[in-house]
């Protein structure tokens, strides 16, 4: 099990709980959200928004926007794994 650090707390991250966004970026989710909000979701990809913790994006009101992206991608064939 590896460690990353938050982009935005500096605290340290178990790869299976964060979130990878960027080329070398990745986060804790609930910071993530903070800083970036629904436009920070919008620039993910598929295999990202399907492995976004469900609670923690609960906590924020965007549990349905995730859902509404993932079904976006889907109809238009977009983001169907990890690069």
């Amino acid at each position: 099990m590896g460690f990353s650090a938050c982009r935005f707390c500096n605290d340290l991250v178990p790869d299976e709980k964060r979130v990878a966004y960027g080329l070398r970026h990745s986060a804790h989710p609930d910071c993530f959200l903070k800083r970036k909000g629904r436009l920070g979701l919008e620039k993910l990809h598929l295999w990202q928004l399907e492995r976004f913790p469900a609670m923690v994006a609960s906590e924020h009101g965007m549990l349905e926007v995730i859902a509404e992206l993932i079904k976006n991608h889907r109809e238009r064939g977009t983001g169907t794994g990890p690069r």
